[in-house]
């Protein structure tokens, strides 16, 4: 099966309304298309839920337009730094 047969037969399992949305993502046209099918595809394509996602922890929360805030810089802990007092 190549992409386009894949994508054919995906969209037989996502509703009508959604299909251009999932398409402009498929193209690779579209970031914004993109982040919003994934978040739609997570909820089981109900829009409603993806206005009440709270999963922090998902990479594509940050961009979320709903959630267009500045996010809190993340710094890792590393072992190696001097421990100091």
């Amino acid at each position: 099966m190549n992409q386009q047969e894949a994508i054919q037969a995906k969209l037989k399992h996502i509703p009508k309304r959604y299909h251009p949305v999932y398409l402009r993502a498929m193209a690779g046209k579209s970031r914004s298309a993109a982040i919003r099918a994934n978040c739609l595809e997570c909820v089981c394509w109900n829009s409603a839920e993806v206005q009440r996602c709270v999963i922090l922890t998902c990479p594509m929360y940050p961009y979320r337009r709903a959630k267009r805030v500045k996010a809190p810089a993340i710094h890792a802990s590393s072992d190696s730094e001097p421990k100091t007092g």
